[in-house]
């Protein structure tokens, strides 16, 4: 499975809201104090995230 690593919380949101779910959570080791969310990588995450952008 792969998996997408999302930097943005907003971005993280929006995919929540529209029903991708959060696979996982985990620190950002360049940014002290950031989140990496995590989502199961496809074409429909792909084209959500194109919508949001």
């Amino acid at each position: 499975m792969k998996i997408y690593n999302c930097f943005s919380q907003k971005l993280a949101g929006f995919l929540l809201i529209n029903g991708f779910p959060l696979i996982g959570l985990k620190s950002d080791l360049k940014k002290t104090g950031k989140n990496v969310y995590l989502f199961s990588d496809s074409i429909q995450l792909r084209e959500a995230i194109k919508k949001y952008k």
